[in-house]
């Protein structure tokens, strides 16, 4: 009779473990949707888009960045095309189902969540040598070091006028995620200070090691 016991109190325990997974799961998914619904919303000439740019002005003011390193008037155009292709390719990875945030933190609000989308985007693009058909840097150098499944090189590159506003870009989005308490602890952001040395000197380094 006692191990009957056991056997369903077991049973219990994991039809427990497998429902609260479940609803996490689905949880998760729910609000994964909600943030990419709010980037989304409208398609991509929406007023939403135009309203992306202004949160990444707002922001960047609010945060005391020195212009040097904030997007300007004359990045704009650049800066509304990266966007533009941010959300084309956000989406595609949601619906494709390759979009993973990681355990829900319901203090992270869906526009703090499109600044940390991007910063990863931009992150992940950084070193290609164009963007949505821009050219983003033009090498001046290059150390190689022979192959190993594919070339081995240090190089210097010098960042075009599109690339120099997607580093800002890249920049802005990084301190806004960096100074983000809760999305620092979740998503452990660094702090990316070489992107100033890289928007000062109009260079970028790219190693393929």
């Amino acid at each position: 009779m006692r191990q009957i016991v056991i056997y369903v109190a077991v049973a219990i325990a994991i039809f427990c473990i497998i429902v609260e997974k479940r609803v996490i799961d689905h949880r998760r998914k729910q609000i994964e949707f909600d943030y990419i619904s709010w980037i989304e919303v409208g398609g991509l000439d929406s007023p939403r888009c135009e309203s992306l740019f202004d949160y990444i002005c707002t922001a960047q003011k609010e945060m005391g960045i020195p212009v040097q390193y904030c997007v300007l008037a004359k990045d704009e155009e650049n800066v509304r095309l990266i966007i533009k292709k941010f959300q084309q390719d956000i989406s595609t990875r949601f619906f494709a189902r390759k979009l993973s945030l990681g355990k829900p933190n319901h203090k992270i609000k869906a526009k703090d969540m499109f600044f940390y989308l991007l910063f990863m985007y931009l992150e992940e693009h950084e070193c290609d040598s164009s963007f949505a058909d821009n050219i983003m840097h033009r090498q001046i150098s290059k150390k190689s070091y022979g192959s190993w499944g594919g070339e081995l090189y240090d190089s210097e590159n010098e960042l075009t006028n599109f690339g120099a506003s997607y580093e800002k870009l890249h920049y802005v989005t990084s301190e806004y995620c960096y100074r983000h308490v809760e999305m620092r602890k979740t998503f452990r952001i660094r702090q990316c200070e070489y992107l100033r040395t890289q928007i000062d000197e109009k260079r970028i380094g790219i190693s393929r090691m």
